[in-house]
């Protein structure tokens, strides 16, 4: 569900402080997605909240684009291949992939 989920809750999300309730990051819209099933031009960044939490075997994601917000919370990520085929493991962003190799007879 796309909520401002730290405005007044992030210690940087209350009264007197910077960007403070209602402003900046704090009021930006995010949610928890399914990184395999994200059909945007931005990708979703691994969340620092839960960093050892798991959807489908692979590491939580979040997403500001999704909610038609814009992310100035996160710092820049490298807009590496194209957007509906991003590289994996790249700037400190965890990935993984099973592969499989089928060796001939003798290598």
């Amino acid at each position: 569900r796309c909520e401002a989920w730290d405005d007044g809750h992030h210690p940087l999300c209350k009264e007197g402080e910077e960007p403070g309730i209602g402003n900046g990051w704090c009021a930006q819209k995010w949610c928890y997605v399914d990184s395999c099933n994200c059909d945007l031009p931005i990708l979703p960044k691994v969340s620092a909240y839960v960093p050892d939490a798991t959807y489908r075997g692979k590491p939580i994601f979040f997403s500001y684009a999704t909610c038609g917000s814009k992310d100035s919370w996160s710092k820049e990520v490298p807009k590496v291949g194209n957007a509906k085929c991003r590289c994996i493991g790249f700037d400190n962003i965890p990935g993984s992939t099973d592969i499989k190799l089928k060796l001939k007879d003798g290598d």
